[in-house]
């Protein structure tokens, strides 16, 4: 059977949340890009939604036995979606202070291993994703939550004390005091530890596929 026929879609239900997923992946930018209080909440539901689905498509699957090379597709690439959307959006606020720089070495980590992926294709290289590589994206979207968790604590403390300013800083030192600056800056860390995680699991990647190539080869 070709790889296309292999490919085909099929209404299943683990598919059917995964698509789900994918349409729940534009309000989710929107609600957070709007960056309000009211938004922020909302966006919090719907990423918590795409999470749940996230969690239960797969197990769904083996549980019907419904797995395909479609959803195996499908699913990480949806997962892709949601976090370089997220961390596009996060680069476009100014007091989240995190450079796109950051977001772009995410981008090409994934442009870099999906070259690898088609490499290996057409060299007959079988090749498994490692636990570190899934780990990759649980962090990455763990990551994203507890951002935008962030950006509503910060918007509601300002909606409730009537603050104005969009700055972090001023809602900060106007509600909790000069001492509690240091959270400003929290985004950009967490986005910090994140990509270089990510990088690391890319070159882990990369030397698997080389040790599997050299097995082969001597093998």
């Amino acid at each position: 059977m070709s790889r296309e026929n292999r490919l085909k879609f099929e209404w299943t239900i683990p598919n059917a949340l995964t698509i789900f997923r994918i349409v729940l992946i534009p309000p989710i930018l929107i609600t957070i890009y709007l960056d309000n209080w009211v938004s922020l909440m909302i966006g919090m539901i719907l990423y918590g939604i795409s999470a749940i689905t996230d969690a239960l498509d797969g197990k769904i699957a083996r549980m019907l036995n419904q797995q395909s090379e479609f959803g195996a597709f499908l699913d990480p690439l949806a997962d892709k979606f949601l976090v370089i959307g997220c961390y596009a959006v996060f680069a476009l606020k100014p007091e989240l202070r995190i450079p796109f720089w950051l977001v772009l070495l995410i981008i090409l980590r994934d442009i870099w291993i999906t070259w690898l992926r088609s490499v290996c294709l057409k060299k007959n290289i079988k090749f498994t994703t490692s636990l570190l590589a899934k780990a990759k994206t649980l962090v990455q979207m763990i990551g994203a939550a507890l951002i935008i968790i962030v950006m509503f604590l910060f918007r509601l403390g300002a909606h409730i004390v009537n603050i104005t300013s969009l700055e972090y800083k001023t809602i900060a030192g106007d509600i909790m005091g000069e001492g509690f600056v240091w959270m400003v800056y929290f985004p950009i860390v967490l986005t910090t530890l994140i990509v270089l995680f990510t990088l690391y699991t890319g070159i882990d990647y990369y030397i698997q596929i080389r040790r599997t190539e050299r097995g082969e080869e001597n093998g």
